[in-house]
């Protein structure tokens, strides 16, 4: 983001925004969902998103001006969202393991290619091309898993849920827990999304590492999120969610604190960073996988409620984070985000 704002001579809030038009677009196709699985398919849905996805990277690759890229960022974000709707909704649907687990596990993946991100967006700004290799690299990935997808002779995943089961009356709309815990995640989307997207620049800027250890930091916050996602796997298995849920939203929040009071800790804000990202693993697939246990003939329609809902903290945390890095001060600003934090956790107590 530091490095679009030089290059665009645009200031970091309207740079930030790039994050936030992302999950703008990610919430249609959520929303949509439902529709998008009965028309498509669910490997259709997947060729579907790797094809915006391409699209969405190329813009910002190729563009100028911020107006570009935020388009560009908008496109990407829809393809994204089509691509979680359709695997959350799979997941749960398709009868295989805890569904908890199996949502842990999906997420994982999502870590693993977070956790490569930092490095590729160091790796690509450190060349003469600077961002542009960046989001090229990613439209080639894109293009290549669309490909794939495309081309593939054998069915990439179990047969799509059948498609009476997205038609009739949708009654998840009247579920107060249904919104209750979307309102939760909502909060809990700011809170990962906003510490994730600031981080590189808060240990870079209020920390003073250097540019290599900052994009570290983020890396060792995705192994951090990894890990706690694969852990959080096997523990769905033997413990209660509610109990793994708190722990884990604890660690997170005094991880945050942490870093909030002191950003001068040296490397040991990588060890931190690392702990931040295992207590936020497990938290989202957990709540998802607990509202939807309540109403399991129905997960077609909870779910895009529910992830649609929560993706909007995506918008407006990383944003507000960054007037207050701007307008107030970057400790203030990653106060902010343990703040909300802690605030998620008492929230979670309520509705659990």
């Amino acid at each position: 983001i530091p490095v679009i704002a030089r290059a665009q001579t645009a200031s970091l809030a309207e740079a930030g925004f790039l994050v936030s038009s992302y999950y703008l677009g990610a919430i249609p196709p959520m929303v949509t969902g439902r529709w998008f699985l009965a028309k498509f398919g669910m490997r259709g849905c997947l060729t579907m998103a790797s094809a915006l996805m391409a699209l969405g990277l190329a813009t910002v690759a190729l563009g100028t001006g911020m107006p570009m890229l935020w388009s560009g960022s908008l496109i990407f974000g829809t393809g994204a969202g089509l691509a979680v709707i359709s695997g959350s909704v799979y997941a749960l649907s398709c009868g295989r393991d805890n569904p908890a687990s199996l949502l842990n596990k999906l997420a994982m993946f999502y870590g693993v290619g977070a956790l490569s991100g930092p490095l590729v967006a160091w790796a690509g700004t450190n060349t003469a091309w600077s961002y542009h290799a960046v989001y090229a690299f990613g439209t080639l990935y894109a293009v290549c898993a669309g490909f794939f997808l495309w081309r593939s002779a054998e069915q990439a995943v179990a047969e799509d849920p059948e498609k009476d089961r997205f038609s009739g009356e949708r009654q998840a709309h009247k579920y107060a827990d249904v919104w209750m815990c979307s309102l939760l995640l909502l909060l809990y989307i700011g809170v990962e999304i906003g510490a994730t997207a600031w981080l590189y620049t808060y240990l870079t800027r209020a920390g003073g590492h250097g540019d290599g250890a900052g994009a570290l930091g983020v890396s060792f916050l995705c192994v951090g999120l990894t890990f706690g996602r694969f852990v959080g796997i096997h523990l769905c298995r033997r413990f209660s969610l509610d109990r793994i849920t708190s722990i884990f939203m604890l660690i997170a929040t005094g991880s945050l604190t942490a870093l909030s009071i002191f950003p001068k800790m040296g490397l040991v804000a990588l060890a931190v960073s690392a702990l931040c990202g295992m207590g936020f693993g497990p938290v989202y697939p957990n709540i998802l996988a607990a509202v939807n246990a309540r109403h399991p003939d129905e997960v077609d329609r909870v779910t895009p409620i529910v992830v649609s809902v929560s993706f909007v903290g995506g918008i407006f945390m990383p944003f507000l984070i960054a007037l207050v890095f701007e307008h107030v001060g970057l400790q203030e600003g990653m106060g902010l985000v343990a703040l909300t934090s802690a605030l998620v956790f008492v929230f979670y107590l309520f509705v659990r």
